[in-house]
């Protein structure tokens, strides 16, 4: 298991292989008492790197290491859409309204998609003084929502506006 996500209902893992599985139901105290089965969604064609769940939309949100984010109904057991991402997928987070999804990519982009409707073009932000030419690893989005962190291979946090799209902070960790 490489990824895991819990909501009120459902719980999600995915694995190396690029599967992701979803279960429904109550985590007992005791384990997986009133858990229903594991079924098995939509595979991506690598590692499963990050699981939201979005509880707005009642949907999953899976990334891959493959470049593609799903957009899995949790009910249906389905996928509803996906979107490709310019290269492999290293974080996702959703962000606190619910609505919007970060992704941070291999190649050093950040992307904002839209929770529900995926496939609506990302909105990259203006990297230029950013993670060049290096993989951004993870990203967080600040409590309030106006703010993203991403962390990259650089050993930079850039810290961005999701208003403005532009970098409002860098800082480097010593070597």
């Amino acid at each position: 298991i490489c990824a895991l996500a819990v909501s009120d209902s459902f719980v999600a893992v995915g694995d190396r292989s690029g599967s992701v599985y979803l279960a429904q139901g109550q985590v007992g105290e005791r384990g997986r008492e009133g858990l229903g089965e594991w079924n098995s969604l939509a595979a991506h064609t690598n590692e499963v790197s990050a699981l939201q769940f979005s509880k707005r939309y009642g949907t999953l949100i899976s990334a891959s290491l493959d470049g593609t984010v799903r957009v899995h109904r949790c009910e249906q057991r389905a996928t509803a859409t996906e979107f490709k991402a310019p290269s492999a997928i290293t974080g996702l987070q959703l962000h606190p309204d619910d609505k919007r999804v970060i992704i941070s990519c291999s190649s050093g982009c950040l992307c904002v998609g839209v929770a529900n409707v995926l496939p609506a073009p990302p909105l990259e932000v203006d990297d230029s003084n950013g993670h060049v030419g290096c993989a951004i690893e993870c990203v967080a989005v600040s409590v309030d929502g106006g703010r993203v962190a991403s962390g990259g291979a650089d050993r930079r946090v850039i810290i961005w506006s999701l208003v403005s799209t532009q970098l409002t902070a860098l800082l480097t960790l010593p070597c």
